[in-house]
């Protein structure tokens, strides 16, 4: 109970000081006093009593306040057109995450009502786009909360671009299966974008394309070409060479202090969209990294890291949301729209995805000199590895 009354913490660049809270808080901590309504409720806390959304929390003004959470709004962001074999694909400007990790079972919180909620959350916050893959469990979910939407009239299927992925498959009925398998759990006729969620060879390529053929994907992408190292590049040339349909986007982790330059320029050279996952640096990854080498190294020390680690702690992105009243994941998610990105954060705290919405993000327009600094952030800060069939690990 201790470590949850003192677990809001306002950022004055790396040193904290404790708000008042209540009714003596003053009017730009409203976002303060949504988590003093929802304090007992541990869908924002971990076992040990700290919010969930820590980096968040942290920041006094977010930008717009803190929304009524049956508060529709109307979609105030942008599309992207994306020229492709198979037609156009209207993208839009920012999507959503769905990938549940085992970290992400919260203390008496259902999987399938944590995704649903947050799913019409995110439809009511202007989100059209939805990045899932047969890997996450929290897929068949994601079906249940959009069929819902269609039937109140929420939302109409052509509205939405619903990504998933395929990891593992060794044959041309394996992905047919995993497609319709996807299908299934989505309760869709089809899928705007099939990608294979590592790199893929020539032939597993075409079992794809094939799956465009039968009309059950619309557009064809790929995924995390750049953990290939060296060999990206080459390879993803080969497919371009080769392929029938080519790749409309391609999705790999992407944020201020991972920029992946080199790929970046080669996909946006050959007119292939980026999608950004981890686009704030995964700050709960940064953080369960911090837990683990506390008392391995000295409290100074672990904090050092967390500055070094985490976008949203970096001092020069914690000037620049104070300069521009915004926090620091709407200052960061700004970046990667003016750099042409279609970043494609994650949340399950409905707050948390009104405040980063498309509309909110495409209103935060950053200056020369801004972009530079965040550009300047560059680290090479991996925070996901992949390796064979889609292993993973952590950082």
């Amino acid at each position: 109970a201790g470590r949850r009354r003192d677990a809001v913490a306002v950022i004055d660049a790396v040193q904290c000081h404790h708000p008042p809270r209540g009714a003596d808080a003053p009017s730009e901590m409203r976002q303060v006093q949504a988590w003093e309504d929802h304090k007992e409720d541990d869908v924002y806390f971990d076992q040990a009593g700290v919010p969930r959304d820590w980096y968040w929390f942290r920041q006094p003004q977010v930008f717009g306040g803190v929304p009524a959470e049956d508060d529709a709004v109307e979609f105030a962001g942008t599309t992207v057109p994306v020229p492709g074999s198979s037609g156009v694909l209207q993208l839009p400007s920012a999507g959503f995450g769905t990938a549940f990790y085992p970290e992400d079972h919260l203390r008496g919180t259902p999987e399938e009502a944590l995704v649903c909620k947050s799913v019409d959350a995110a439809l009511r916050a202007g989100v059209r786009l939805f990045d899932c893959a047969n890997q996450y469990t929290s897929q068949r979910h994601v079906g249940a909360a959009l069929e819902r939407a269609f039937q109140t009239g929420l939302v109409s299927r052509d509205e939405l671009v619903v990504v998933t992925k395929l990891a593992q498959f060794d044959s041309h009925s394996e992905v047919v299966e995993g497609v319709q398998r996807a299908l299934g759990e989505l309760r869709l006729d089809y899928v705007d974008v099939l990608m294979p969620h590592i790199p893929c060879s020539s032939e597993g390529w075409r079992w794809f394309e094939e799956e465009v053929d039968a009309g059950r994907v619309r557009h064809l992408g790929i995924s995390n070409y750049d953990q290939l190292g060296a060999q990206g590049l080459p390879k993803l040339q080969e497919l371009l060479q080769s392929c029938r349909i080519r790749p409309a986007v391609h999705e790999f982790e992407l944020h201020p202090l991972l920029q992946n330059r080199e790929m970046v320029e080669f996909c946006q050279k050959e007119g292939i969209q980026i999608l950004s996952y981890s686009p704030l640096g995964a700050p709960h990854k940064v953080q369960k990294y911090v837990d683990g080498i506390r008392g391995l190294v000295s409290a100074e020390e672990a904090e050092a890291r967390r500055y070094q680690l985490s976008c949203l702690d970096h001092p020069a992105t914690i000037a620049l949301a104070r300069r521009r009243g915004v926090s620091p994941a709407q200052l960061v998610l700004s970046w990667h729209f003016r750099k042409g990105f279609v970043p494609i954060p994650k949340s399950w705290d409905p707050v948390h995805i009104k405040a980063n919405c498309p509309g909110v993000i495409a209103s935060v327009v950053l200056e020369p000199a801004e972009m530079n600094v965040l550009e300047a952030m560059d680290a090479d800060v991996r925070t996901i590895l992949l390796y064979k069939k889609g292993a993973r690990r952590e950082l």
